[in-house]
């Protein structure tokens, strides 16, 4: 399970009832803001807290 703010971010939203899609979408502009590395990493954090 991923740690850091993140990870905490994404399983909070998933105990909400986010969807994996729904939480993709949102990060997916991410890219613009923050930068394409970052933006993949905060996907791979959604990908392995829906996987868990």
């Amino acid at each position: 399970m991923p740690s850091g703010a993140a990870g905490l971010t994404c399983r909070c939203a998933k105990e909400k009832g986010v969807t994996e899609t729904e939480l993709i979408e949102v990060i997916t502009p991410l890219a613009f803001y923050a930068g394409r590395p970052k933006a993949m990493a905060a996907h791979t954090t959604a990908k392995q807290v829906f996987v868990a």
